[in-house]
């Protein structure tokens, strides 16, 4: 979330800082950052495994991956679970961003099925 400091509001409701937001920017992460570069370096199919949510945060992981490339068919969808986030707060200033705060959203229980390396 990029946010603009000269459009901070007092919220009537609770006197707090309302920062208004003037752009989001989604792009997956961790394992996403992993699957964009080995698209960038040209390589065959690249399959993603494991679970996300059935949630908007799952819709722009899926919709991300595929912009690179990614075989999402592997993906499994479960309302169940969240889809792991991390919102990262962006302040405009003179000389750019400025990262204000991250939040994290995750299932904090783990998946019902245990994979087992050997």
């Amino acid at each position: 979330m990029i946010v603009d400091p000269t459009l901070v509001e007092r919220s009537l409701e609770t006197g707090l800082e309302a920062r208004q937001v003037v752009g989001i920017r989604c792009s997956p992460g961790a394992a996403g950052t992993v699957t964009n570069n080995l698209s960038a370096l040209g390589v065959g199919t690249i399959h993603a495994v494991g679970v996300v949510g059935d949630d908007g945060q799952g819709f722009e992981l899926l919709r991300g991956l595929r912009a690179t490339r990614v075989s999402t068919g592997t993906l499994t969808q479960s309302a169940a679970r969240f889809t792991p986030t991390y919102l990262k707060t962006m302040m405009l200033t003179a000389s750019g961003e400025q990262e204000l705060e991250r939040l994290t959203r995750r299932t904090a229980r783990p998946s019902a099925r245990t994979w087992n390396a050997r």
